[in-house]
C-alpha cells in the first residue's frame, strides 16, 4: 500500500474568529471526512477571555503552548498538557493576562462542545468553527 502525505500550514488551513475573539484553526488527522478521525485544534485566546464550562463526547488533550490559561482553579503554563475524558465537565477556561495559545488534541471527530446546567454555549464557537471548517 503506498503511503500518501499531504502537508499545510496554520496560514492555508484559515481560522474561525469566534464573538469572543478566539482565532481557532482545525485539521483533521487522515481522511478529513472520517467523523472518527483525530482532530487537532490551534486556539488563541485573547487577555482575561473566558470561556463557559463544558464538555466533548470523546478524549482530548491540550498543551499550552504560549501564555497562560486557568481551568477551574488550575493554572497550566507554556510545556503544560492537559489531557480529558469524554464526557466530563471540566471549566470555565480564562485565558491570562497576557492570552493564551494552545493545541488541542481530540481522538476523534467528536470535538464539537456540550453544554452543561445553565451554560448557554454562547462562548463556545461553534457554529463559527462548524461554518468554517465543516463545510
Amino acid at each position: 500500500m503506498a503511503m500518501h502525505e499531504r502537508s499545510t500550514s496554520w496560514d492555508e488551513i484559515g481560522y474561525a474568529e469566534l464573538p469572543s475573539g478566539i482565532k481557532s484553526y482545525m485539521y483533521r488527522i487522515g481522511d478529513t471526512e472520517d467523523p472518527e478521525a483525530p482532530t487537532v485544534f490551534q486556539a488563541w485566546f485573547p487577555p482575561d477571555c473566558v470561556v463557559e464550562s463544558h464538555t466533548h463526547a470523546c478524549d482530548y488533550s491540550e498543551i499550552i503552548l504560549e501564555g497562560a490559561e486557568q481551568v477551574g482553579r488550575t493554572w497550566y503554563h507554556p510545556g503544560d498538557i492537559r489531557i480529558g475524558e469524554a464526557n466530563k465537565v471540566y471549566g470555565p477556561l480564562r485565558a491570562g493576562p497576557e492570552g493564551v495559545l494552545k493545541l488541542v488534541i481530540f481522538k476523534t471527530g467528536a470535538w464539537h462542545p456540550v453544554t452543561v446546567g445553565s451554560n448557554t454555549g454562547a462562548t463556545l464557537g461553534e457554529a463559527e468553527i462548524v461554518a468554517a471548517f465543516e463545510k
